[in-house]
């Protein structure tokens, strides 16, 4: 999701290739052999296959100038970004997936994303977005995850008191940019003629 919404934003088209991660197609290993999505070749053949790294690139095009952050924003953004990956992405898998992970205790996990949440809230402030009153390279890095978070548990998440991330989140999954990325494919097979994402 990150990578679509990144590439959408900036309009910058490329041809989908939708992978079964249960039956991986051989040439597609060989593209990325970690066997991870999402993978984008650019024409000189550069393979990028870090959503990061894609929302960088995407950033980087003359057309990624409205994605791009100030150095306050950009301060903010780091910020979170360290909190996320230092518990709150843990955190999410822990809470989806307690089955897998029987060591570890969910109201730890949910205390931990909660935390994580509120600091969002705070971020959003009077914007509309994380950085601005339009989407950001902010908002496409943590909307998916605050998405996936939202359908584990919608009742647990809408009793929380984080009225901007609740209003956040809800004009992302209302938009445009949200309806034109999660479009259905057909798994890719080699031969396949592959469609565009814009």
């Amino acid at each position: 999701m990150r990578a679509r919404l990144a590439l959408s934003a900036v309009g910058y088209n490329v041809k989908i290739r939708e992978i079964d991660l249960r039956e991986k197609a051989p040439l597609f290993l060989e593209t990325s052999p970690k066997g991870t999505v999402p993978v984008l070749v650019l024409p000189d053949g550069t393979i990028l296959d870090e959503s990061l790294d894609i929302v960088d690139f995407a950033c980087q095009l003359p057309q990624g100038e409205t994605l791009r952050l100030n150095e306050a924003s950009q301060d903010q953004y780091d910020h979170l970004l360290n909190v996320f990956n230092d518990g709150a992405l843990s955190a999410i898998y822990h809470y989806k997936y307690p089955e897998r992970y029987p060591e570890i205790n969910t109201q730890h996990a949910l205390a931990i994303l909660l935390s994580f949440l509120k600091n969002l809230d705070d971020a959003l402030g009077d914007q509309l977005c994380l950085a601005s009153n339009t989407p950001t390279k902010a908002d496409i890095v943590f909307l998916p995850f605050i998405r996936q978070l939202e359908m584990i548990d919608a009742q647990w998440f809408a009793s929380q008191t984080i009225p901007r991330v609740h209003g956040w989140l809800r004009r992302f999954i209302e938009s445009d940019s949200f309806s034109l990325i999660m479009c259905k494919y057909a798994y890719w097979s080699e031969g396949d003629q592959e469609p565009l994402l814009l």
